[in-house]
């Protein structure tokens, strides 16, 4: 597997980092990429569909080797750019197979759900089997909060949930 390394950038900045990192030539070696998900937004009464950052001041980067893109970086200049995350004494922090599939399922198509007894169950999409990290559910914007433990921490995240129907 293709370890995937973390780099902490401005918040807000993700897109414009990425683009920067994409053409610099001494990283183009490897593919960095802004996780994003689905999210419902609702101003007066209307109510749409909008992908925002998973993880602010965040952007991912897939390769093999640490030290190559640590010595790459060391040249890349934007002001943006903050520093490439590090283990103690153990290279590079990096985002475990476990947390890519969360990540993929949280970035993924929208998950259809129905309110069983007052909690939502998923029937489908990508979100499926993970009823247990549902903390809350707004009505109104048709969103989910889930806790899960993601980039070693604790962390809360809605999500946009289509619900079909009220059992």
């Amino acid at each position: 597997m293709v370890p995937t390394f973390v780099l902490h950038v401005a918040t807000g900045k993700e897109d414009e980092v990425k683009a920067a990192l994409e053409s610099f030539p001494p990283t183009q070696t490897f593919h960095f990429w802004v996780p994003k998900r689905p999210i419902h937004k609702r101003k007066q009464g209307v109510v749409w569909l909008r992908y925002e950052t998973l993880f602010p001041g965040y952007v991912l980067a897939d390769g093999d080797d640490f030290v190559k893109l640590y010595k790459a970086l060391i040249h890349f200049t934007n002001e943006h750019f903050y520093t490439l995350l590090e283990k103690r004494g153990e290279g590079g922090k990096t985002v475990t197979e476990e947390e890519k599939k969360i990540i993929s399922k949280l970035t993924g198509e929208i998950s259809q759900g129905i309110l069983e007894d007052g909690r939502v169950k998923f029937i489908a999409g990508e979100l499926m089997g993970m009823e247990g990290s549902v903390q809350k559910f707004d009505k109104r914007k048709s969103n989910v909060l889930l806790r899960m433990e993601l980039l070693g921490e604790m962390t809360d995240i809605w999500t946009a949930v289509d619900m079909v129907d009220k059992i």
